[in-house]
């Protein structure tokens, strides 16, 4: 079931890193990430960050997959950003990889105060701080 949900969630993102730059593709990303929560009315969360806390320390093999979807969604967030270094369309002094680390962080984060409120202002909040950050920063 957990590779299942690890192929659905890459083809998922693939599929949302859409747009004609790659900043509105990390955004589009975000987007697709609220519409998924929303389709559930945000019971259960994430499966991936339920999982990530509740299994990766007594089960190996549950935390070589978690590990994985984490460094995949990561990476392909940080291949955006990189590209919107390299075009101008965004400038930070934060490493590339630290600031997609801190972007599916947020995800994961709103994610869990959606869950806990019962509504999507959590996650709104989050993707609205990512949106903000991402077009403050040219």
């Amino acid at each position: 079931m957990l590779i299942d949900a690890r192929d659905e969630f890459f083809h998922i993102l693939e599929n949302s890193l859409t747009g004609e730059t790659p900043i509105l593709r990390i955004i589009n990303s975000c987007n697709s990430v609220m519409e998924l929560m929303q389709q559930t009315n945000f019971v259960g969360g994430c499966l991936f960050g339920n999982t990530a806390l509740e299994m990766t320390d007594s089960n190996p093999r549950f935390g070589e997959i978690i590990q994985e979807i984490f460094t995949h969604w990561t990476t392909r967030i940080e291949q955006q950003v990189l590209q919107a270094t390299d075009t101008g369309e965004f400038k930070s002094e934060i490493p590339s990889h630290s600031l997609a680390t801190a972007i599916v962080s947020m995800l994961e984060g709103g994610i869990m105060f959606s869950r806990v409120y019962g509504n999507k202002k959590g996650l709104e909040d989050c993707i609205l701080a990512i949106r903000s950050f991402l077009k403050c920063r040219r």
